[in-house]
């Protein structure tokens, strides 16, 4: 089990594109939960519009502002917000800075989880 996981910024910061990076899902050791590390360029979203999942996921911003529309509701999530999107809800985000959003995408429970 690999203990100490560590973001490729140099791979992250080179991208100019939509990017994400597993730091642990079933495949590396996890058991409760698969979590991401995103980066969603400037003016762009969810490349499937409004959707939903069999699972509850949670962003956490680390850069960038969001643009979440969750149920039927919108507001702006910036640096240090976690966003709560439960299970069943339609959603889906925009970057809406000028700067990259960056945001750990955390999905749970880890057997709900399915390649989409």
């Amino acid at each position: 089990m690999e203990y100490l996981r560590k973001v490729d910024f140099k791979t992250l910061d080179a991208s100019s594109v939509h990017i994400n990076q597993t730091l642990i899902d079933g495949e590396t050791g996890g058991t409760t939960c698969r979590i991401q590390i995103v980066k969603g360029p400037p003016k762009t979203g969810s490349r499937r519009g409004m959707h939903t999942h069999k699972f509850d996921q949670f962003h956490y911003v680390v850069s960038g502002t969001l643009l979440m529309e969750i149920g039927d509701t919108k507001g702006e999530a910036g640096p240090g917000t976690l966003v709560v999107i439960p299970m069943g809800t339609p959603h889906r985000n925009t970057t809406i800075s000028n700067e990259p959003a960056v945001f750990l995408n955390i999905l749970a429970p880890l057997a709900a989880w399915a390649p989409e």
